[in-house]
This record gives structure tokens, C-alpha cells and sequence, in this order.
């Protein structure tokens, strides 16, 4: 199957290959990726070129800057492609946390989703934690206890 895969060696970091088909262990989930979340300049304008026929790439966040450049054509070439500006707030909107954060606990409660947590640590812990996952210092979750 054709999939986007991290790349070291291109200029985008990203390109399109081809890869075995998943095959998931009984405590795994297969899950197609309708969308995805990118929050750089270059790997943004990259990820539009190879979006297929009626896919979303979902933006959120900027860390190389407020501008971007890409190569419109890129997008309407694809056919129906979407690029979709990912705001918390509108999202808040159009539906109450609350609501996300009940399915959330569901699918944990239910054993469905399990969240990578990386690190555990007192809230007194609040700045040097924040100050690693700004640094993008965790892959993971933190997690902070107040007692």
C-alpha cells in the first residue's frame, strides 16, 4: 500500500512509499487516517502535494512562523482535497469539550485507548515539565499530581 512516511533524507522529510499492510495484534487498533495534523511551513506545502482525491490535511498551531507558502495548484490538482484550520476555540464551539473528554474517558475506561504517558510528576514540577514539552522534550504524556 502507498502511505506517507517520515524521510530524513528528503528535502520535505516526508515522502509517499510503498509499505507492507498493516497487520494488527488482537490489542491493536487498524485506523485509516482521514486527515492529518501538521504544524510546519515546508512539511505543510509538502504534505498538500501529496494528499490524495478528497483528503483533508488538518493545520493546527505554527512553529516555523505565521506564513506559508505552498503551490496552490497542489491542492486543486488533488481533486476535492481540503485543507482545514484547526482552531480549539471554534472547535469548543461547535461542540463542547465536555463531550470529547466523555468519549475519551469512555474508550479508556473500556480499554480501547491508551494513552502514552511518559512522564509523572508533582504539580510543584509545573515549570521544568512545561519547559520540556515546549522543548518537544517528551514523545508522550505528562502528567502532573496534585495531592
Amino acid at each position: 500500500m502507498r502511505a506517507v512516511v517520515v524521510d530524513p533524507e528528503s528535502e520535505a522529510r516526508l515522502s509517499v512509499a510503498e509499505v507492507e499492510e498493516p497487520d494488527p495484534a488482537p490489542s491493536e487498533a487498524l485506523v485509516r487516517v482521514a486527515a492529518v495534523s501538521l504544524n510546519r511551513g515546508e512539511v505543510l506545502g509538502n504534505a498538500l502535494s501529496m494528499l490524495a482525491p478528497e483528503g483533508t490535511c488538518v493545520s493546527f498551531g505554527t512553529s516555523s512562523g505565521p506564513e506559508v507558502t505552498f503551490d496552490a495548484r497542489d491542492l486543486y490538482l488533488a481533486g476535492g482535497a481540503k485543507l482545514y484550520g484547526f482552531i480549539i476555540f471554534h472547535e469548543v464551539q461547535a461542540q463542547p469539550a465536555s463531550q470529547g473528554l466523555a468519549r475519551l474517558a469512555k474508550l479508556i475506561e473500556e480499554g480501547r485507548l491508551k494513552p502514552r504517558i511518559e512522564v509523572e510528576a508533582p504539580w510543584t514540577d509545573v515549570g521544568t515539565v512545561a519547559a520540556r514539552l515546549t522543548d518537544r522534550g517528551y514523545t508522550g504524556k505528562a502528567v502532573l499530581h496534585v495531592s
